[in-house]
């Protein structure tokens, strides 16, 4: 079976000979899937063509058949993981103009709210904990913003978590559970249109601290936001003066916080306060 995506305007073809396989891929990249008459070139140009097989009783090979080139999962959990770690790197090549932030992101009256941090700072967790209070979904790992424009566009892979929140995911939480822990399937009903490019309102620096009895939140100033963002791009050398210019560009446009989170519950609370009741970007 061939899966047909478009990522970022990036046409994407994946050859699967796994039913397993299939619905997994659909799990966790199926918010991209196109039919046929739909997959056409876009801004990425010419695309990226992916074929996954069978490797023994649970294995798998990825392999790109543009390039030749090969590698060996031994789970479900590491094929998914195999293919983002391509994909992202291949539409920072394709669609360099757009500057790519490490960050999980969501939506709250037609502004993006980014959350930006190390992996394992609690980024997706923080993400889960904000959908459930009426925010809604646009990307969990990858933030590409048109700097121009002040704006972000979805990357809406499936919302992975590598540990449950308290209390779990819920009754009607539909998600996949891999090696590399559970690929949450966000409605389309609380999840921002793919095509929809949102105004950037505010930066939240995030980092968890187990010990922590309250979240505690820092106003940051511009000079400080970018120093703290320049590190979380991921393609910095695509952009003149080695990313700095864009990248001071976007942390002036908005509001930016230092949060250290504490329980789910309070922190999530914490940040919905700032998101929903300040006004966003700088015209």
């Amino acid at each position: 079976m061939t899966l047909r995506l478009t990522v970022l305007g990036v046409p994407i073809t994946i050859d699967v000979a796994s039913r397993g396989a299939v619905r997994a891929l659909r799990a966790h990249l199926g918010r991209f899937e196109r039919g046929r008459e739909e997959a056409r070139l876009g801004p990425g140009g010419g695309g990226r063509r992916y074929a996954v097989r069978r490797e023994g009783l649970s294995g798998y090979t990825l392999e790109v058949l543009d390039t030749g080139q090969r590698a060996r999962a031994w789970s479900l959990g590491e094929l998914l993981y195999a293919l983002d770690s391509d994909l992202i790197v291949q539409v920072q090549r394709l669609r360099p103009e757009l500057l790519f932030v490490h960050a999980a992101v969501v939506e709250s009256a037609g502004r993006a709210h980014l959350l930006i941090g190390a992996s394992g700072a609690g980024k997706s967790t923080t993400c889960w904990g904000l959908l459930q209070r009426g925010f809604r979904f646009v990307s969990d790992e990858l933030a590409p913003i048109d700097v121009d424009e002040g704006t972000v566009m979805p990357f809406p892979r499936a919302l992975h978590l590598k540990t449950l929140p308290p209390g779990g995911l819920g009754s009607d939480a539909r998600a996949l559970r891999t090696s590399r822990g559970a690929h949450v399937m966000v409605p389309t009903e609380r999840s921002v249109p793919l095509e929809r490019a949102l105004p950037i309102a505010e930066l939240f620096f995030v980092r968890h601290d187990p010990r922590a009895e309250a979240p505690t939140l820092t106003r940051l100033r511009p000079a400080e936001a970018a120093a703290r963002l320049y590190p979380n791009v991921l393609n910095a050398l695509a952009h003149s003066n080695a990313g700095l210019a864009a990248t001071a560009a976007v942390a002036t446009q908005c509001s930016a916080w230092d949060i250290t989170t504490a329980a789910l519950l309070p922190s999530c609370d914490a940040i919905a306060n700032i998101a929903q009741d300040r006004p966003g970007c700088v015209a």
